[in-house]
């Protein structure tokens, strides 16, 4: 790892800024995403870019990156996305009118979404998670609200960590990760001693087809990478990032 790059993790860890940024606000600044372009992607339509759906892109750069990485730690987080066809729209405004006694505005329905728990526990507008319950199912019908398992992550060819989102129909390949990552944590490691890997994988239902970002375990971390993420983890403990958030693109 570079002084530079180590000078930088410590200036972030101090809370204050490196060179330059100093009249930045550290909490206002959203950490990129290792994400997986699917065939709706806006990225695709970039005529200066080369990219292609299935790819796993560094989405502030929209460069392809590395499919092999280190996990450092893990968070859950909730959005209420506005939905994008009308009749979930209908159906969204009616359950949050019974659920709350809120009439959600034009306003409201053109935003990107309308509520978000960064930490996973208390919405900005609606509360506890626990007591809202429209990230869960009900009965058939699926739920309103995402369930997001973010990992800030390593990964090879790139200097800072990303964030490598599970959400939708990914979100069970995040659920096996985290499973694997208790176990590792239960028998005495830590979660960054192994490297796992991303298989962008297409699936086809229902005349539909999309990628998920399947999960397979790829050997022991490093000497060096172990350290570099140990160094990671002690910048980012007890901070909840700000991950950068994006429409949701697949919802089969």
């Amino acid at each position: 790892m570079s002084n530079i790059v180590k000078r930088e993790q410590q200036d972030l860890a101090l809370n204050t800024m490196p060179e330059g940024l100093e009249g930045v606000d550290i909490g206002n600044i959203s950490i990129p995403t290792a994400k997986l372009l699917q065939t709706t992607s806006t990225e695709l339509q970039d005529p200066d870019t080369d990219l292609k759906a299935g790819q796993l892109i560094h989405s502030m750069f929209l460069e392809k990156i590395s499919d092999t990485f280190v996990p450092v730690k893990l968070h859950e987080d909730n959005v209420l996305f506005v939905p994008k066809n009308d009749a979930d729209k209908q159906r969204l405004k009616q359950v949050i009118k019974d659920k709350f006694g809120v009439e959600l505005t034009d306003d409201d329905m053109s935003s990107m979404f309308i509520c978000r728990a960064k930490d996973g526990k208390i919405g900005d507008r609606f509360g506890a998670c626990a007591s809202c319950q429209l990230n869960k199912f009900h009965g058939n019908d699926k739920p309103l609200c995402t369930a997001n398992i973010n990992v800030l992550a390593m990964f090879e060819g790139q200097d800072m960590p990303l964030v490598l989102r599970f959400s939708n129909t990914s979100f069970k390949h995040g659920k096996k990760l985290k499973d694997m990552l208790f176990m590792l944590a239960m028998s005495g490691k830590k979660i960054f001693s192994r490297k796992f890997k991303v298989v962008p994988t297409r699936k086809q239902e229902n005349g539909n087809s999309w990628f998920e970002a399947v999960i397979k375990p790829a050997g022991n971390a490093t000497e060096e990478e172990f350290e570099q993420a140990q160094e990671l983890y002690n910048m980012f403990k007890g901070y909840v990032a700000d991950v950068e958030i994006d429409e949701v693109e697949s919802e089969y």
